[in-house]
């Protein structure tokens, strides 16, 4: 009986394999756009929030703003943030340090402050489009008359879509299981195929 208690895997390595499992899923989720079966909706056109963000840092506002592809990838910072720490057999943390992760994963509003910086950046944004001699640049200018309401008011609060990155499928538990085995295996001192 010792015997075979020596060959099974050590808990802890267990944990390790479904939290590594966890944090593969998520990263995968921004490739794919979806998980499990929840696909996410696109990115908003234009991206207000985007738009917002480059305007506090400048009047230069970034042509992605302008597409619905690469949805919750702008800086990789969000993707990048994903972590596990095992602390322990039956307890482990596995998430994001970024302070809205949770806001696009359950899909809760996100509220920008809006400032007079993005407010006097907007403004010469705009007077940039408007004096291009560019039809698409005049046209984005009337695309984005709205945005002079939205910077005349304290914040502006956005409805975020539900796009879960951590989710758990009979998929994932299908992978720890043939892991397991192979772990066991390589301890048994059999092959691990």
């Amino acid at each position: 009986m010792a015997g075979q208690r020596d060959n099974l895997p050590d808990p802890l390595d267990l944990a390790k394999i479904v939290a590594a499992r966890l944090v593969e899923n998520a990263q995968q989720a921004f490739v794919d756009k979806k998980i499990g079966g929840h696909e996410w909706p696109a990115r908003g056109v234009p991206n207000v929030a985007g738009i917002l963000s480059d305007l506090e840092n400048g009047t230069n506002v970034k042509e992605r703003r302008f597409t619905s592809q690469d949805v919750l990838v702008d800086t990789g910072i969000l993707r990048a943030s994903i972590t596990a720490n095992v602390k322990s057999p039956t307890e482990m943390e596995v998430g994001s340090f970024v302070d809205y992760a949770a806001k696009h994963q359950l899909g809760l509003p996100s509220t920008i402050q809006i400032t007079r910086t993005m407010a006097i950046n907007l403004k010469e944004y705009m007077r940039g489009l408007q004096k291009s001699k560019s039809k698409a640049k005049n046209d984005r200018a009337k695309q984005l008359g709205f945005m002079f309401n939205v910077v005349k008011q304290p914040s502006k609060t956005i409805n975020l879509p539900e796009r879960p990155f951590f989710a758990w499928t009979e998929k994932d538990t299908k992978a720890v299981k043939k892991a397991v085995a192979r772990l066991i295996k390589s301890r048994q001192g059999g092959s691990s195929q």
